[in-house]
């Protein structure tokens, strides 16, 4: 949050310390109603109601380990 609030400042110099955007962003990974457009309850629905197969990859595993994940996934694939 402090980078993206820093980020604001930068951009809009009458920035008062919050505006819609960073209010949602505050929201992103506390909302639990999947109903509630832009969350990651809402994502994660998504990800279950989606026909086409997903991955989640997590952006913290060393780049080498993501890259064998992904490419694990896509020769699982039946085309």
């Amino acid at each position: 949050m402090q980078r993206l609030i820093k980020r604001e400042q930068e951009r809009y110099p009458d920035f008062d310390g919050s505006n819609e955007f960073l209010d949602w962003c505050r929201t992103y990974r506390t909302a639990t109603d999947p109903a509630m457009i832009g969350t990651l309850a809402e994502h994660r629905l998504q990800i279950i109601r989606s026909a086409s197969p997903v991955i989640e990859v997590d952006a913290a595993l060393p780049t080498d380990v993501m890259y064998k994940q992904i490419k694990s996934a896509y020769q699982k694939l039946t085309i």
